[in-house]
């Protein structure tokens, strides 16, 4: 199921954060702000293999605007005082948006650096996943998964466990204040997004896939002698 992200608790010194139930609007948020927010899930929570996704609309930004949209992690803070950690942060950067991964103690990173692989308002989906020690992210340009943008990936140390998840964070403090801002919206892990649903008949053969608002009810995939299993409560519940 996905989080209800006013349950998280807020850290906004500099109130750039809106928080409602399934969606987070950041307004001018700074690479130096102190902004964010998480829930503590319990030591070590966040094992060997998991699932997220998070639906990205930015809105604006300017030059070295960045504003980390998803991150796991063993501290409590803006995602640069990390010394245990993943996130995935949207930035622009060198004229256009990117999307950077990172796992934070060994400061493996990675990023997407295909020109015009993002325009400057070009919503994302994105999905996470935790495979033992690789930590994988698809960046889609569609709800569907159909278009594929970028694959990043980061190696992560091994038998590593996560306590915090963070939905939203600012880069954190800067030697230098910087100027560069971003604005958009960060909505609810399963928002919009596509997910395997199998159907079984009667003799357990997987009938194909479906939309994730069609989980429970009597749309396309549905029929009769099948039913429609929700794979987000074993596979990519947060």
């Amino acid at each position: 199921m996905a989080e209800d992200y006013t349950t998280a608790t807020e850290v906004d010194k500099s109130n750039r954060l809106e928080i409602l139930e399934d969606e987070i609007t950041v307004s001018g948020i700074l690479p130096q702000d102190t902004a964010y927010a998480y829930w503590d899930k319990g030591v070590g929570y966040f094992g060997s293999n998991f699932t997220h996704f998070v639906h990205w609309v930015p809105a604006a930004c300017k030059a070295g605007g960045r504003v980390t949209l998803w991150g796991v992690s063993n501290n409590v803070s803006p995602t640069i005082d990390w010394l245990q950690g993943l996130s995935v942060e949207w930035k622009y950067l060198n004229g256009a948006p990117r999307v950077y991964v990172q796992e934070a103690e060994t400061e493996g990173a990675t990023d997407s650096t295909v020109a015009g692989l993002l325009t400057f308002r070009q919503e994302i989906w994105v999905k996470i996943i935790r495979d033992d020690a690789t930590l994988s992210v698809y960046v889609y340009g569609d709800a569907r998964q159909a278009t594929l943008l970028d694959t990043l990936s980061v190696a992560i140390p091994a038998d590593r466990l996560y306590r915090h998840l963070f939905p939203v964070s600012s880069h954190g403090h800067s030697p230098i204040p910087e100027t560069g801002f971003v604005n958009g919206t960060l909505q609810n892990w399963l928002s919009n997004v596509w997910v395997e649903i199998p159907m079984e008949p009667a003799d357990g053969t997987y009938m194909g896939a479906g939309y994730g608002e069609d989980f429970y009810g009597d749309g396309p995939w549905g029929g009769e002698g099948y039913t429609i299993r929700n794979w987000t409560e074993v596979e990519m519940m947060v």
